[in-house]
């Protein structure tokens, strides 16, 4: 998740500068790094490293 979080979001077709919460949840889930993840828990995550 951390590696996916420092990449650039359009790599993955997303059309942004940065990721969203929401963004990188979805991706996730889409990559099968995670069943599930809410974008709250994504930040609660991100925010300690």
């Amino acid at each position: 998740m951390f590696k996916l979080a420092c990449d650039d979001p359009r790599d993955y077709a997303r059309p942004l500068s940065h990721w969203t919460g929401r963004e990188l949840a979805e991706e996730l889930v889409k990559q099968g790094i995670v069943e599930s993840i809410s974008p709250r828990q994504v930040g609660r995550l991100l925010e300690g490293v």
